[in-house]
């Protein structure tokens, strides 16, 4: 009988008879079956490991049940480690795959209180127990539809004194985000109708909150006043949001109005006694306006700056005219309306005569007043006027010669650095209208050196 060794097979070999031949181990039977069933072992695990992940559901939140009632014994859940747990499902395969892809049909939780018949894993406390501070394990519950089951998780839970903190209305923030405005709207003022709002927690957390954020998600456009209900969230010293997991507000929501006023810009017209509407000029054509839709709904597209027969009743007599913000709101009839009005003067003028000139005015002709014990030194020699006119007739122009220059210093000290020019026109007759404008005058004062007094003859001889 011939023998050869088995390739593969160390310390085995092959006894040939002919027809058929024997496998004879010189270190038996089992270094062979061996490695056969740690093979066998090894496929068992990783198909288990293939099955538990391909139905684990990840990052299910854990919510608490009964904090309510355990603030009311002055303590509260401060925290929650892990916050989620990972689970591995059972049940058939469809269902499984429905849950990990729809995390809304399973719930984890944890109770605070727990009944009699409960496990004692389950809960906290029972009525009878005494709520002390402190972490406690406890196992998660899970809500799961029928015939789906999971693996257990528990998690550590801390228990702390409860702290309240109240904040007033100025500790709220509001905000907009993912709205829209069109250009002829704008967002005025922001109001909370409640005045303050109170948050409980534990006292590391609730110290920690600096501002109440009063976030309004419109998820349009705005074209009106904004009322809306808003969930309270809290943020630190650096605008970070903090957790408000176990915080409890007081109220849970708070009411905020945004008012939105509306912006248009009219036409101003000059209505004249003799209807000559071209013998007048405006500064400006247009005025934009701010207010309440249907405050500004109800002007019409123009504006008569004269129609309060107080402003301008004969402007054929007068020769120019201002209006500000309170004589906007006499002629669209607002009330307060120096609030809705951006520009606020418009200057009228004969369009004919109207003129513009600058005018320079050396020193030499200045009239000064000084100052009684000041020195003085003027850092110019000449100052620049600004003047706008009409002047009787067509021939009659304005000049530095028709201007007097008053420099008052009287009563002056030496801390100041600038004196106002009074400007006058000498020969007003000849002009309808004269508008004049001058900077500051740049001046420096001084002391005034006294001299020492010289002693007499007479005076010398009787020391």
């Amino acid at each position: 009988m011939n023998r050869k060794t088995i390739e593969g097979f160390p310390g085995a070999e092959f006894e040939n008879d002919g027809a058929s031949g024997t496998v004879k181990g010189k270190k038996g039977r089992r270094s062979v079956i061996l490695p056969l069933i740690l093979s066998v072992i090894g496929a068992i695990a990783i198909w288990l490991y293939v099955i538990a992940s391909n139905n684990t559901c990840s990052a299910i939140p854990v919510t608490v049940n009964g904090n309510e009632q355990l603030m009311s014994s002055n303590y509260t859940v401060s925290s929650v480690e892990p916050a989620s747990v990972d689970v591995v499902l059972r049940g058939k395969k469809d269902v499984v795959s429905q849950i990990i892809s729809d995390k809304s049909m399973i719930t984890a939780y944890i109770d605070v209180f727990g009944k009699p018949e409960d496990s004692e894993d389950s809960y906290l406390f029972a009525s009878t127990d005494e709520i002390k501070e402190g972490e406690y394990t406890v196992d998660v519950q899970f809500s799961l539809p029928d015939g789906v089951s999971c693996s257990t998780k528990s998690v550590t839970v801390t228990i702390a004194r409860s702290y309240s903190k109240t904040f007033k209305k100025e500790d709220f923030k509001v905000s907009f985000k993912n709205y829209s405005v069109s250009e002829e709207y704008v967002l005025s003022e922001e109001t909370v109708k409640e005045e303050s709002l109170t948050v409980s927690g534990d006292e590391t957390t609730v110290s920690s909150i600096a501002k109440i954020g009063l976030n309004v998600d419109w998820q349009s456009e705005i074209t009106g006043d904004v009322d809306a209900v808003v969930t309270p969230v809290a943020y630190d010293d650096f605008g970070g949001e903090i957790d408000s997991t176990f915080l409890h507000f007081e109220p849970e929501t708070l009411n905020v109005c945004v008012s939105v006023n509306k912006v248009k810009t009219f036409s101003l017209v000059l209505k004249t006694a003799d209807n000559d509407t071209g013998a007048y000029t405006l500064s400006r054509e247009t005025v934009q306006l701010v207010g309440p839709t249907m405050t500004i709904d109800s002007i019409g597209s123009e504006i008569v700056l004269n129609a309060d027969q107080d402003l301008l009743a004969e402007p054929t007599i007068r020769e120019s005219y201002e209006f500000d913000a309170s004589r906007f709101s006499s002629a669209v009839m607002i009330r307060q309306g120096e609030e809705y009005v951006k520009s606020t003067t418009v200057r009228v003028g004969r369009t004919e005569r109207m003129r513009s000139v600058m005018l320079s005015i050396p020193s030499a002709v200045w009239k000064v007043i000084a100052p009684e014990n000041l020195e003085y030194e003027f850092y110019v020699d000449q100052i620049t006027v600004m003047a706008e006119y009409m002047p009787r007739d067509k021939e009659t122009s304005l000049a530095a010669d028709d201007l007097l220059v008053l420099v008052d210093m009287s009563g002056k000290s030496v801390d100041v650095q600038s004196v106002q020019p009074i400007v006058t026109v000498l020969s007003s007759e000849r002009f309808g209208y004269v508008r004049l404008e001058v900077s500051e005058l740049p001046v420096i004062f001084h002391e005034k050196k006294t001299e020492p007094e010289t002693q007499t003859e007479a005076e010398k001889g009787n020391e």
